[in-house]
């Protein structure tokens, strides 16, 4: 049998009385639920852990903790996966948050099937983009250091790269 790990889950939300049933399921889920309900915890929190595998944040959040904001300054902390809970849809909203890289928008009220689903896909999702990042690292660093001339270019014939041998063969920088 397989052990597998709990994937862990910091949910931001400014009513912490109506995220505990939230909690309580995704705990039932398989899920570590950490909850907290300050753009300060929600920064603390993240550096303090950095296992942390998803951010789900209540869109609805007051002024004063904005989701966007929140969303923005964890993102600087650490790239990871930011799904957006919401209870009503405000366009205003909707379209600030666009401003970020998330990973989607949830209903509060969805059945807790749908959100776990979500999550799944999410950090899915994530991981298989790192994978690809870091392929292309691997890639980056190997062409960089061969001592052939390399080239890629797209299908419309634009150049996208050329290490440094193919620099010194064609004479472009």
């Amino acid at each position: 049998m397989k052990n597998i790990q709990k994937k862990s889950i910091l949910l931001v939300a400014d009513e912490i009385d109506s995220t505990l049933s939230l909690k309580k399921s995704l705990e039932q889920n398989n899920y570590q639920i950490i909850v907290v309900s300050s753009k300060k915890k929600a920064i603390e929190t993240l550096k303090n852990n950095p296992e942390i595998d998803l951010v789900l944040i209540d869109i609805d959040l007051s002024e004063k903790l904005c989701s966007v904001k929140t969303a923005k300054s964890l993102l600087k902390i650490q790239e990871i996966p930011v799904i957006f809970l919401f209870s009503q849809t405000k366009k205003e909203i909707i379209e600030k948050t666009l401003e970020i890289a998330s990973y989607g928008y949830v209903e509060k009220s969805s059945e807790i099937s749908i959100l776990a689903a979500s999550i799944k896909n999410a950090i899915k999702l994530f991981n298989s983009k790192q994978k690809v990042k870091q392929e292309k690292s691997k890639f980056k660093n190997i062409a960089d250091h061969a001592n052939e001339g390399i080239f890629v270019i797209d299908e419309k014939g634009n150049h996208l790269y050329a290490n440094f041998q193919a620099s010194q063969i064609t004479g472009y920088t």
